[in-house]
């Protein structure tokens, strides 16, 4: 991500390829052509490159994957959405929105009340965000088939939701 500005502008200015760029950047050749092929699409225009950062532009080209608050964006309310897929095997997309930044800790426990697995513990920043679990505890070994509790605890907010694993 860190450069996507240079990889679009190599390209509009200079018409390189993308082999080109790949190797002057030191990028995934893949990469390259779906930030081009993004770009192309319409996401931006050669002067908003310039005009904004790294992140805002991943956001504009991917928004289906960016993270984070964007200027315009009406800020999140704080929320805890349901993991999807579920039922999940391996592994499942955990969403989470913080109307400003703040410590959390986002914590997977087994029906016994037993924690698994601390997926967030630290302060986040305004925005939406997403983590995937990949159905491991805490020292890397498969959890087994069951029911899961995933908890977001903040300052000021707190909710559960339910995970099930099919292996």
């Amino acid at each position: 991500m860190q450069h996507i500005r240079r990889i679009i502008g190599l390209h509009v200015t200079s018409g390189l390829s993308v082999r080109l760029i790949s190797r002057a950047l030191n990028v995934p050749p893949s990469t390259v052509a779906d930030y081009i092929r993004r770009y192309k699409a319409g996401g931006l225009s050669p002067a908003d490159i310039q005009d904004l950062n790294d992140r805002q532009v991943y956001a504009a080209l991917f928004p289906e994957q960016a993270q984070g608050h964007l200027p315009g964006k009406p800020l999140p309310d704080f929320a805890l959405h349901q993991n999807y897929p579920n039922p999940f095997n391996p592994s499942t997309t955990i969403r989470f929105d913080l109307p400003e930044a703040a410590e959390i800790h986002l914590v997977v426990y087994d029906l016994m009340g037993r924690e698994v697995i601390h997926l967030v513990d630290g302060c986040r920043e305004t925005g939406y965000h997403q983590l995937v679990w990949n159905g491991r505890d805490a020292r890397g070994r498969e959890v087994p088939t069951g029911l899961y509790i995933a908890r977001m605890v903040t300052p000021t907010y707190t909710r559960s939701i339910k995970l099930v694993l099919l292996r």
